[in-house]
């Protein structure tokens, strides 16, 4: 019998199996990895969209709130007359107490921080709270064209010199109807 040398089984097909499976387990892995990352991102893109648009929602009904208020507060017919009454006689002290009453009210049922009235040349005749009886320089310059085309205002958040803090003004253009369907007497 011949004895014949049997050679080893070489380990290279088996070392390249090895390599194959590996890189390809890694090209699938990446492209895996890529696919999740871009289905999260676009996930969570359409969730900040959403929120946006809710909070854009939401802003905008608040600024309709708001101007309603004061289109409500400028057709109160008897607030109205009791404002045009008192700027015609200041001296009426039971009418500046119930006016005062009606700011106070207007500032704590409705999360106001204060409430003026103001006549047309920008001169404040009450307030509630009393310290808070300045307008600001941006708030000014606006009376005139508030006046003249008498509709409720609410103006852009700003800070003034006169008023240190972030803020924006409802202004509402006081009109007596009984009287003068045109004219506007205060603010």
């Amino acid at each position: 019998m011949i004895h014949q040398r049997l050679k080893p089984p070489s380990s290279w097909p088996l070392l390249v199996l090895f390599f194959i499976i590996t890189i390809s387990s890694i090209i699938i892995g990446i492209i895996y990895y890529n696919y999740q990352k871009k289905n999260l991102l676009t996930e969570k893109q359409l969730e900040l969209s959403e929120i946006s648009y809710l909070k854009i929602k939401q802003i905008t009904q608040w600024r309709i709130e708001r101007i309603n208020d004061g289109i409500f507060l400028g057709e109160n017919i008897l607030l109205v007359r009791k404002f045009s009454e008192y700027l015609k006689n200041p001296g009426n002290l039971s009418l500046r107490e119930d006016i005062l009453q009606s700011l106070k009210s207007l500032t704590e049922d409705f999360d106001y921080k204060n409430a003026l009235l103001i006549e047309n040349n920008g001169n404040t005749r009450l307030a509630f709270p009393g310290s808070d009886t300045l307008i600001g320089d941006h708030l000014k310059p606006l009376l005139s064209e508030i006046i003249r085309q008498r509709k409720t205002v609410l103006t852009d958040l700003h800070k003034t010199d006169l008023v240190s803090f972030v803020h924006l003004d409802l202004v509402v253009p006081l009109i007596d109807r009984n009287q003068n369907d045109t004219l506007v007497f205060g603010l």
